[in-house]
């Protein structure tokens, strides 16, 4: 069944008129050679791997500096997403996603280059705060 942006309003009982959720996201963020991330580029949620023409590593803040960038406010089970888009064509163009001091990697930190074979040139990343300045940081896509 094809549904319209007002049918779908109705069926879930809203308003014809009404406007969904929105958030306000910050611009993407951007990152080309090797380098440790800055608060701005770990907490923008989108950060944009431009073409650099070489393998890069890019080393998250530690779990110290991740607990100071939250001044305090953050608690054991809080989580925020990273999305890191590779978005360079060039052959052996991939970037690592090293973790700091204090943050632990559940899963791949690969993210390849766009090309006709893997076509995954995107990854997402869901940091977690597990205890006091400790952080895992779990690939899910």
């Amino acid at each position: 069944m094809h549904m319209n942006y007002k049918s779908l309003l109705r069926f879930f009982g809203s308003s014809a008129d009404a406007v969904p959720p929105l958030r306000n996201v910050p611009a993407p963020q951007t990152a080309t050679t090797t380098t440790t991330l800055t608060d701005a580029q770990m907490l923008g949620e989108i950060l944009d791997a431009q073409t650099s023409s070489a393998a890069r590593t890019f080393t998250t803040r530690t779990a110290t500096q991740l607990e100071a960038a939250f001044a305090g406010r953050l608690n054991v089970g809080d989580s925020w997403d990273l999305f890191i888009i590779n978005s360079s064509t060039t052959s052996a163009d991939t970037v690592v996603l090293a973790m700091g001091t204090g943050v632990t990697l559940v899963g791949n930190n690969d993210i390849e280059e766009e090309d006709a074979i893997t076509n995954s040139s995107s990854a997402h990343f869901r940091f977690r705060k597990t205890g006091a300045n400790a952080f895992s940081c779990y690939r899910l896509a």
